[in-house]
């Protein structure tokens, strides 16, 4: 375990993105939303992106736990499970697609967006 922290520790621009951790969870707590707009730019610039999508989903799931038991008193459990069903099968086809797809913009979309 050492050695995982350790190479956590050593990754460039951990301080920036444990930044827009602290900076994303203020949003969060005050909107309810936000979190991926603030992380996923900033882990982008450090970390591959299917990576960033890994940790940013890994954290969601860490902190909405604390939600579950409130609400699944309150859920429409079949709208949930059909939710929950469809996030299953799109967020693996989407980590794929991120792994294999171009990560630069090809130069008509660069034009348009500058």
């Amino acid at each position: 375990m050492p050695e995982i922290l350790t190479s956590v520790l050593e990754t460039e621009g951990i301080i920036w993105i444990l930044g827009a951790y602290i900076a994303a969870g203020l949003v969060r707590g005050f909107t309810g939303f936000g979190t991926a707009m603030i992380v996923i730019p900033v882990g982008a610039i450090f970390l591959p992106m299917p990576e960033v999508v890994f940790i940013l989903t890994l954290s969601g799931v860490g902190s909405s736990i604390t939600l579950v038991p409130k609400a699944w008193s309150q859920a429409d459990r079949s709208e949930v499970f059909l939710l929950g069903l469809s996030a299953v099968v799109a967020m693996p086809l989407g980590v794929y697609l991120l792994a294999i797809l171009d990560h630069d913009l090809p130069p008509e979309m660069s034009r348009i967006l500058m």
